[in-house]
């Protein structure tokens, strides 16, 4: 059997509602991280039930050849059947909050998809300073336009009225 390793005890805990990520597209690699760390998990569990199961029936095959020897062994076989009973159960209950976290999971992806899609029409900051630049071009050249009409309106005439 493979040896189950991980970084740390305490990278997943199942129940904590902290250690699921929220809704914020920051928080994406910590929820993959930590469904990768329960399907891991996950795999050691199936292995460790599939090589008890393999050895209950390794016992029962010997408790039947031998006869009355093994009586303690088969109480024993009775209460590790009520345990893998009870493991089951609770292998079912992990499967059923992993289809829970995998339905929020997607729709913590189409919400990701619109503001992706939303920040692709977002005007930029090199955009908006080019926009402001343009204006105030614009501005000043009105401005100055302006300016030299009146010079022209009212220091024109003038001139000509001087130079006769």
């Amino acid at each position: 059997m493979r040896r189950y390793t991980t970084k740390h005890n305490e990278d997943l805990r199942l129940g904590d509602g902290h250690s699921v990520a929220t809704e914020s597209c920051s928080c994406s690699a910590t929820l993959r991280e930590w469904l990768a760390v329960l399907n891991e998990r996950l795999q050691h569990v199936t292995t460790a039930v599939r090589e008890l199961a393999g050895r209950m029936n390794v016992y029962d095959g010997q408790t039947a050849d031998v006869g009355g020897r093994l009586g303690g062994v088969e109480n024993r076989l009775g209460t590790l059947k009520h345990r893998f009973g009870a493991v089951e159960i609770r292998l079912g209950a992990v499967e059923d909050r992993l289809a829970g976290v995998e339905g929020r999971l997607g729709v913590v992806e189409g919400r990701l998809a619109v503001v992706e899609e939303r920040l692709g029409h977002t005007a930029t900051k090199a955009w908006v300073l080019g926009c402001a630049a343009a204006l105030l071009i614009g501005m000043l050249t009105g401005t100055l336009g302006g300016f030299w009409w009146i010079v022209q309106q009212y220091i024109g005439p003038l001139l000509r009225a001087s130079a006769t």
